[in-house]
């Protein structure tokens, strides 16, 4: 049975940035603000998700992923690019490990786990001091979440590799799909990863996953969790929000580019992407409910669409 949902405000006000600033690809939030990157090794700070500064570049690679741990930013990128930088200080540009293209990073269980092109899969413990960790894959891995003792990495044909603890041996497991997975979260004791072809995937352990699709143009680049609630983020400012990963209320912004990151709190929530869109929350109207319909097997291209 499906859950009920909970408000947590729809994403509606657009603050668009003018024609020549840059175009972002994640954004990561702490107690304090957010941190959004993107093209040539852009780095932008706000309080209220509104009013946006730019912090002077360390690089001009294209940063793809940025998260918040331990009172410490990291964003990693093109080239094997790592930055960081402490929460209200300044960013530094680290030595890479390799070449490998990296396209997402994480914070869970003391560590931060980062993950790219190729399987490859980096940890530190201090987001200064990385080590390459073995990996079972050698897809391009696009998304990476923690929760529940564990870390799960997504990728492109639909590989998703786990690890308990993320320091020890990952592994593969089954997903059902053969998508380009781009983004993963954990949030209400469920993992959702989402893909850009109208799939959705949700686990209650990170082994065991059940695919829901879609009709319609649901093509989703992100997800995050709030706290209360999953938001995903994707093709021409399409965005939804869910309790479960499978009832979603569409949160569609006119006049919207893409949008390839979203991050936030149940109180405020941004998301970025082709023009550095920023997105802001208001009062949800009434909106129909999408229904990703899990067929009994959890493996089902054919599952149904509903709007109830």
């Amino acid at each position: 049975m499906l859950l009920a949902l909970l408000s947590v405000g729809l994403l509606s006000a657009l603050q668009g940035h003018t024609a020549g600033e840059p175009r972002l690809s994640a954004v990561a939030r702490s107690p304090s603000h957010f941190v959004a990157v993107g093209h040539n090794g852009a780095i932008l700070r706000s309080e209220d998700g509104q009013a946006w500064s730019n912090h002077p570049a360390v690089t001009d690679a294209h940063l793809r992923g940025v998260t918040f741990g331990d009172g410490r930013f990291v964003a990693v990128g093109d080239g094997g690019t790592m930055v960081t930088g402490n929460d209200g200080a300044g960013w530094q540009r680290l030595e890479p490990l390799g070449s490998n293209t990296l396209r997402q990073v994480a914070f869970g269980r003391g560590q931060f786990i980062a993950v790219g092109d190729a399987g490859v899969i980096q940890s530190s413990m201090d987001g200064v001091h990385w080590r390459r960790l073995r990996s079972s894959s050698t897809a391009n891995l696009r998304g990476v979440a923690y929760g529940s003792g564990r870390f799960v990495a997504v990728g492109e044909g639909g590989v998703i590799v786990t690890s308990c603890g993320g320091y020890k041996s990952w592994t593969g497991v089954g997903s059902g799909t053969e998508s380009c997975l781009r983004g993963v979260a954990y949030g209400n004791g469920i993992f959702v990863a989402v893909a850009p072809n109208r799939t959705v995937l949700t686990s209650w352990d990170g082994l065991r996953w059940n695919r829901h699709s879609a009709s319609g143009d649901a093509y989703l680049y992100a997800v995050a969790f709030t706290g209360r609630e999953f938001v995903a983020v994707g093709c021409s400012g399409r965005a939804a929000s869910s309790i479960d990963g499978q009832v979603w209320h569409p949160l569609d912004l006119e006049g919207c580019e893409d949008l390839f990151g979203v991050a936030g709190s149940f109180e405020r929530i941004v998301g970025v992407g082709a023009s550095g869109a920023i997105l802001l929350p208001s009062a949800r109207p009434a909106t129909p409910v999408l229904s990703f319909k899990t067929p009994k097997s959890g493996i089902d291209g054919n599952a149904n669409f509903q709007v109830k």
